[in-house]
């Protein structure tokens, strides 16, 4: 193999690694946010999960120059650099109540007062 592809294996080596790992620290962080109903842990996995699509996208790119499709790597790097379909997931919580106890339809009743409670009323 060339210059371009001498490393290729490490690179797959190092993206399968990153993905598989990612993957199991996504479903434990996602499993437990889940569990104790806390939104930045959920969130947490989410960008975990996030991260390890992106280790996914390394390894195609790789199989890519394996296969003399050297063209393969940028395209890849391009394409991630839009937003991936987990990290939208976490704009929306599968659990109505996952913030302090408050109904999701009703988070603006629950932190508008709580602001002005901690910051005081504006002038």
């Amino acid at each position: 193999m060339d210059r371009v592809g001498r490393n290729v294996g490490w690179v797959l080596v190092a993206g399968t690694v990153g993905f598989v790992g990612n993957e199991l620290v996504a479903i434990h962080r996602i499993r437990v946010g889940r569990r104790i109903r806390s939104a930045a842990l959920v969130a947490d996995g989410l960008h975990a999960r996030t991260d390890g699509m992106t280790s996914l996208a390394v390894v195609l790119g790789a199989l890519g120059v394996v296969a003399g499709w050297f063209l393969t790597d940028p395209i890849v790097g391009l394409a991630t650099s839009f937003t991936p379909r987990p990290l939208t997931t976490s704009f929306r919580t599968p659990d109505p109540v996952i913030i302090a106890g408050a109904p999701a339809g009703h988070l603006a009743n629950w932190i508008l007062p709580a602001m002005v409670s901690a910051f005081g009323p504006r002038a």
